[in-house]
């Protein structure tokens, strides 16, 4: 099923980014996308960039992957962690390379922390320290509220202006901005302001949606296909092979239930209702982020296009 014309020439010269909630059907619309537009698949989900978490991660099948060139899938191992200015850094680089062959890349995935950083860049210098935080906090309480907001009022009186003092959070943050700096907090988030401008000139955001009562079937139909695709073996051979059940990438929604269910603590039927929860949890925090960002083309899952194949790589 092609996608239509109306929709490739929206996109024009623009790089594509294909986001929404789980299950919405992200992979096979990403795939059509890139098979339309000579296109390579760079893939922007914190979990499926981990080397052999292939049913429980939703990776794409050998099909699909053969179908298109594909990027940043399974990569990392499992204690490696990756944090949002990373990811953005292997996004760019990608870019330029995949331009280079000749090809679009096709951005698609729903770690959107990460896609926030890729879309709307990072001022680098103003990249938070949790040391200096701590600091801040400390004098906080030994100082008081009211001694840091006149800290704040001389430093950036405009912003300090806008900051509740009951806002913690943000006062803190605006004292981290300076101490990392050297500039007043308004100052960066204009320079963020005027970065945001210029990389999201570059971008064609399409965002699927689903209907919630449809989205949630779809999650329980495809935590159903997973269990029978053989994730609970998946997690049994990637534990025998020395994966520690502490490991980052086993921090994962499922893995970790059913780690569980490999120690005995909890019983598969009983897992697998846990998992399906907290997928419709994760989506619905997904559609949160979603909300927030600006996009520029909104289509239905009852339009988007389903994956070729679901899991044709049954572990043994």
């Amino acid at each position: 099923m092609s996608i239509p014309d109306s929709i490739i020439s929206s996109i024009g010269s623009k790089i594509p980014v294909v986001v929404g909630p789980t299950a919405v059907g992200k992979t096979g619309f990403s795939i059509q996308l890139a098979k339309q537009l000579n296109g390579e698949i760079i893939s922007v989900d914190s979990r499926q960039i981990y080397r052999d978490f292939i049913i429980g991660t939703a990776q794409p099948t050998n099909e699909e992957l053969k179908s298109v060139p594909h990027n940043l899938i399974g990569t990392l191992n499992a204690d490696e962690i990756v944090n949002s200015g990373q990811y953005a850094d292997w996004v760019s680089a990608l870019i330029v390379a995949i331009k280079d062959r000749g090809h679009l890349p096709v951005l698609v995935g729903g770690s959107f922390l990460y896609l926030q950083s890729i879309i709307n860049g990072i001022i680098r210098t103003a990249d938070g320290s949790p040391k200096i935080r701590q600091n801040i906090m400390q004098e906080i309480d030994e100082k008081g509220i009211d001694t840091m907001m006149s800290r704040l009022h001389q430093i950036d009186s405009d912003y300090a202006a806008i900051v509740h003092p009951n806002d913690v959070k943000r006062l803190v943050r605006a004292l981290e901005i300076y101490e990392i700096t050297g500039k007043p907090p308004s100052e960066v988030f204009l320079e963020q302001q005027k970065l945001d401008q210029e990389l999201q000139h570059q971008y064609f955001v399409i965002g699927l949606t689903c209907e919630r009562a449809k989205l949630y079937q779809r999650i329980e139909n495809r935590v159903d296909d997973m269990i029978q695709a053989g994730w609970q073996q998946e997690t049994h051979n990637l534990l025998a092979s020395g994966v520690s059940r502490t490991s980052h990438a086993m921090q994962s929604l499922g893995y970790k239930q059913l780690v569980e269910v490999e120690q005995g603590a909890v019983a598969l039927e009983e897992a697998i209702v846990i998992i399906k929860q907290k997928t419709r949890q994760f989506a619905k925090k997904q559609i949160t982020w979603m909300n927030k960002m600006s996009i520029d083309m909104i289509l239905d899952c009852d339009v988007s296009y389903k994956s070729s194949s679901l899991y044709d790589w049954k572990t043994d």
